[in-house]
This record gives structure tokens, sequence and C-alpha cells, in this order.
């Protein structure tokens, strides 16, 4: 299976190689999709791309992938959105945040969009996606820090701020033994494991008339 991933900020590409064999690349811009299909993937998987300043993937590159027969997932960030948007043509969501999407809960692109740095430096996230925040502030009344009645309006007194949005706070205590990323909403560190499974299942059963493998789309 030659399977590509497009990875950025969500988690090291050193993790990521040691749940899945693939060849990663940076996070997807426009064009990029096209680009991979002349290497003749199998499997191509989302995880993060480009908005704002870079031309975001188009979705017409991924319904061309598909109409070639590659089996296209999408998770996490850009992903998980594209994944939502085009899960009626045949492409494969994965997560939580893909589900949110899909179901309506989220909606607008910064829910999922950061500002980071380049990849000679890790990517560094300088914002905070708002699907974090809303995590944040949900664990933070869970656990008795501030009272739900204030979390609420945290979280929501962020979705107007432009990017970049300064980072929320973090708790400075250490985490508890088994605690890491893959709690948060974006369940970072079981993305590529989670992406493999989903290229080796079967593909899922459609109803009639929706896109599948082969299905014939537009490109004009």
């Amino acid at each position: 299976m030659r399977a590509f991933v497009f990875l950025g900020p969500s988690l090291p590409v050193e993790e990521a190689r040691g749940i899945l064999d693939a060849v990663y690349l940076p996070p997807v811009a426009q064009g990029d999709v096209l680009r991979v299909l002349a290497r003749r993937p199998d499997v191509i998987g989302f995880v993060d791309g480009y908005f704002d300043k870079v031309p975001s993937v188009w979705h017409k590159e991924i319904l061309l992938a598909l109409s070639r027969g590659v089996r296209v997932l999408g998770a996490s960030s850009m992903g998980a959105l594209r994944a939502a948007e085009l899960a009626d043509f045949g492409m494969e969501g994965v997560g939580t945040i893909y589900e949110w999407f899909r179901s309506g809960r989220l909606e607008d692109d910064d829910e999922v969009a950061i500002v980071h740095g380049p990849a000679e430096e890790g990517y560094v996230e300088l914002s905070d996606a708002m699907v974090n925040v809303r995590d944040v502030c949900a664990a933070s009344a869970a656990g008795g820090a501030v009272p739900a009645a204030v979390a609420r309006p945290a979280g929501r007194a962020r979705e107007g701020a432009p990017l970049p949005r300064p980072p929320v706070a973090r708790d400075p205590r250490p985490r508890p033994p088994g605690r890491d990323r893959s709690e948060g909403p974006r369940g970072v560190r079981g993305l590529p494991g989670r992406l493999r499974r989903a290229a080796q299942a079967p593909r899922p059963h459609r109803p009639r008339g929706a896109s599948a493998q082969g299905a014939r789309h537009p490109f004009d």
C-alpha cells in the first residue's frame, strides 16, 4: 500500500512514522493532491492543511483522486473539514472533529485553524484552534477549576477574536500518567493508527446513488 499523509503541527512526523509506514508531506495546499497523484498512491490521508494566506486544497483535486480509485481519508484539522464536506462523494472521515463537522456541531473553518511556525521549527503552534479552546474550558469546568457559568462564556468570547488567537493558559500541573493529547478533541496521537486501520478496512457501504470508487465527477 502506497500511502501519502499530509501532516503538520497536529503530530510530530517521527511519532507518525512509528505507527504508519507512509510518505509524510507538509500541510496540504492547493495543487498538492495533483502532484501526489503523479506518484500513483493507493491512499491519501489529510490531517493538516493551509488556510488563509496560502490557497487551501481544492475540493476538485480530491474528487479527481476519488475518481481514479484512490482511497482518501481525513482527520483532525483540514482533513476533518474536507472529509465532512466530501463525505457524500466518497471521502472518509476519521475521529471526533470529523464527526462534529459532519453532524453540524461545528461549522466554521476557524474551529480547526491555527497559526504555526515553519517545518524547520517543528510547526510550533502560535495560536489555538477553537476546538482546543472549547476543550480547555470544558475540562476546567468539569475539574472544578472554574465554574461552568464562567467557562462557557469564556469559550464563546474567543469565537470572534481574529487569528492569531494567543494560546489559552495551560494547566501547570503535571498530567496524570497515561494522559496525553489523544484525550482532547483532536485526538492527534491516535490519528496515524486510525488512518491505517481505516485504510486497511473494507470500504464502507454507500447508499445507492452515492459516489464511490470509480465515480465520475465533472472537472470543468
